[in-house]
């Protein structure tokens, strides 16, 4: 009997450690040589239009550093009145985009990387004007109800996104 306690507790103990891990979140950039075992967001960026009739975009890079798969279903914004996870069409020239239909999976032990021209959210009817030296906060809604709040930084060009290279530079040169 005794042992049989002991051999759940230590099944147990590390499933819980890991959905603890799970729930937490990070903004800092991810240390690739010994990744977080939680989900977390190594960049989070906002692009603004060049034209006020334009319509902003947001980048993030997530990595799920769990055991199992997550899934992006929504992200909200006090900053924004919509924020809608897009996908380019494949039979497009890069500027046609749809809304994603359902969530979006991450695997275990992966990253999303939201870019132009793939997986990336329009922000659109600013609540208030929006500068350069502005941070604004998104929140993230996984599928299971859990929420994670990041800071994006506002880009006001796109060469001035991160260039995003997983265990590499992320500092934009090619």
């Amino acid at each position: 009997m005794r042992v049989s306690i002991v051999r759940s507790l230590s099944i147990l103990v590390p499933a819980f450690t890991a959905l603890g891990a799970a729930a937490g979140a990070s903004g800092l950039p991810l240390d690739h040589a010994n990744p977080p075992r939680m989900v977390s967001v190594e960049h989070a960026e906002i692009l603004m239009p060049a034209a006020d009739d334009g319509v902003a975009k947001a980048f993030l890079i997530i990595w799920n550093g769990t055991e199992t798969q997550t899934s992006l279903a929504s992200v909200k914004s006090d900053a924004f009145a919509s924020a809608t996870i897009m996908r380019t069409l494949f039979t497009s020239d890069g500027n046609a985009a749809e809304p994603v239909d359902g969530p979006l999976a991450i695997p275990a032990h992966a990253e999303l990387q939201m870019r132009a021209g793939g997986i990336h959210m329009i922000l659109a009817d600013p609540r208030a004007a929006i500068t350069e030296s502005d941070s604004l906060r998104l929140t993230l809604v996984f599928d299971d109800g859990r929420e994670l709040e990041v800071s994006a930084r506002v880009v006001p060009a796109p060469d001035l996104l991160t260039r995003h290279r997983h265990g590499g530079d992320d500092r934009g040169l090619d």
